[in-house]
């Protein structure tokens, strides 16, 4: 069974209930049966796909920092020391020539340049390897891993910093 954006679902379907339990009802007497749910994550401790991530092994994608060698998830840098970072210019705007990747160890500032060949090298850590007893996977990839010439890291800034400004301009 596949289950889409499950984050959009709605809650009841006329009157039946939740839709993803009466999908997996349609599964029960499937002694071999798989459940695949994906979604963008929506409300944080509403997302359906939150709950499901953290029920399971957690499993995220770590990458070796080509200077130190030092595996870690790519994270956005936000009120951290290592992550995603980049430069302000006068204006407020982000200066897309700074844009690199801090790794969380060593401190070592990575271009986007290097990314191929981090992705190449990565593994999967589950972080609560016995979940379930260990028949529940989960796995995050956030768009940080997005491969070379697909979504640039100095494109999500943009995105982050275009988000960030209609926020604080419709709060105002």
């Amino acid at each position: 069974m596949f289950n889409d954006e499950v984050d959009g679902y709605p809650a009841d379907v006329d009157g039946e209930g939740d839709p993803i339990k009466l999908a997996e009802a349609r599964q029960s007497t499937f002694a071999r049966r798989k459940r695949l749910k994906t979604s963008t994550p929506t409300t944080k401790d509403l997302s359906r796909i939150e709950a499901a991530y953290l029920a399971s092994d957690r499993c995220r994608y770590h990458v070796p920092c080509p200077h130190c060698g030092s595996y870690q998830p790519l994270e956005w840098g936000a009120g951290k020391e290592y992550g995603l970072k980049w430069s302000k210019r006068d204006d407020g705007s982000p200066d897309l020539s700074t844009v690199r990747y801090v790794c969380a160890d060593g401190g070592c500032e990575i271009r986007e340049a290097k990314k191929g060949a981090m992705l190449a090298a990565g593994a999967w850590v589950a972080e609560e390897p016995g979940a379930q007893g260990g028949r529940v996977r989960g796995f995050q990839l956030s768009s940080l891993y997005s491969p070379l010439g697909w979504l640039s890291w100095q494109r999500l800034v943009v995105e982050w910093h275009t988000a960030v400004t209609a926020a604080r301009r419709s709060a105002a």
